[in-house]
């Protein structure tokens, strides 16, 4: 080892100094010329059929220049990263409350807004689920055609019997823990303008970009390389932007 070399010198990250400075631009400081105001309109049911979308009296809001349900996505209607089940645009069953329905594109976010109000859901209310330890039991209600199991993990190391054999002391119980919020130091957002070569250009502050284009790309059915997705700085993650962010 060469002398001279010190190994465990300290290196300055590179968003540093914008960051502390203030100058960092962050997803929600991305300023596109004449963007449009996108609104989500979000189900009010826990778990319901959707029967009808009505946005006849949304469409004429002066402003509104575009409603968007599923029947518009030219792709594929779900995605996500650990069981692909989560739709772009809910298009037939309403799986918790906040599923996103439609999109209203206007002029201003005040008429987005407006125009919300004005659209009409019919719902089948269905059964729902609401304890995790509960929605395992054979009689729950199934949110899930495949059942209300997302993924299982089984970990394990050694001989664990074997272990527990030799233990003077063997307690066994069952712990419980809060929730915790990642409290980074932005929103989640993403900004997308088409530009003048035909490519998508999606600005979005998730640490997986290569995930957020090909969700794009699955969604709209456009190939990866008209899709070209740009991070700007990340005021932390703590695991809340180790996905897509997009929706």
């Amino acid at each position: 080892m060469n002398g001279d070399v010190n190994y465990l010198k300290s290196e300055v990250r590179i968003d540093a100094k914008d960051k502390v400075q203030g100058k960092a631009l962050y997803g929600a400081d991305v300023d596109i010329a004449d963007a449009l105001n996108v609104f989500v309109v979000r189900a009010t049911k826990h778990h319901a059929r959707i029967l009808k979308v009505d946005v006849s009296e949304a469409e004429a809001v002066e402003g509104v220049l575009k409603i968007v349900t599923a029947d518009d996505i030219p792709g594929e209607k779900i995605f996500g990263p650990d069981a692909v089940d989560k739709p772009v645009l809910a298009f037939d069953v309403v799986r918790q409350m906040g599923d996103p329905i439609a999109l209203i594109i206007a002029k201003s976010k005040d008429l987005a807004e407006k125009a919300a109000g004005k659209i009409k859901v019919d719902y089948e209310e269905l059964p729902a689920v609401f304890d995790p330890e509960e929605a395992l039991l054979p009689t729950a209600p199934q949110v899930q055609p495949g059942g209300n199991l997302l993924v299982r993990y089984d970990i394990a190391r050694g001989d664990v019997q074997e272990g527990i054999s030799q233990s003077d002391v063997v307690v066994e119980r069952t712990f419980q823990v809060q929730r915790v919020s990642p409290g980074y130091l932005e929103p989640e957002v993403s900004a997308a303008e088409w530009q003048k070569d035909g490519v998508l250009r999606v600005w979005s502050n998730s640490q997986m970009p290569f995930e957020v284009q090909a969700d794009v790309s699955r969604m709209l059915a456009l190939p990866k390389d008209r899709i070209m997705v740009v991070v700007p700085n990340i005021g932390g993650s703590f695991g809340g932007k180790s996905d897509s962010t997009i929706s």
